[in-house]
């Protein structure tokens, strides 16, 4: 199963977006589609990657995080 790196970047985004969400994890992780407690370990560090899944949530949100290639095909 593929995953992808929670980077510094990737973190910062996050913080931003919760910032947007007034500090609450559970708004964040309404407007995302990810479970509250994955957002708590990835703004801790706790876990170091993310699950294509949740990936694809997390930059249908916060685009900018996006480093995929884009290949052929893609939509």
């Amino acid at each position: 199963m593929a995953t992808h790196k929670i980077t510094s970047e990737v973190k910062k985004a996050l913080q931003m977006a919760l910032n947007d969400c007034d500090g609450k994890i559970a708004e964040l992780s309404r407007r995302v589609g990810i479970d509250p407690s994955y957002i708590s370990k990835y703004l801790s560090g706790a876990v170091k990657s993310v699950q294509h899944e949740q990936w694809i949530l997390l930059c249908a949100y916060i685009p900018e995080i996006d480093d995929r290639p884009v290949k052929c095909g893609d939509v």
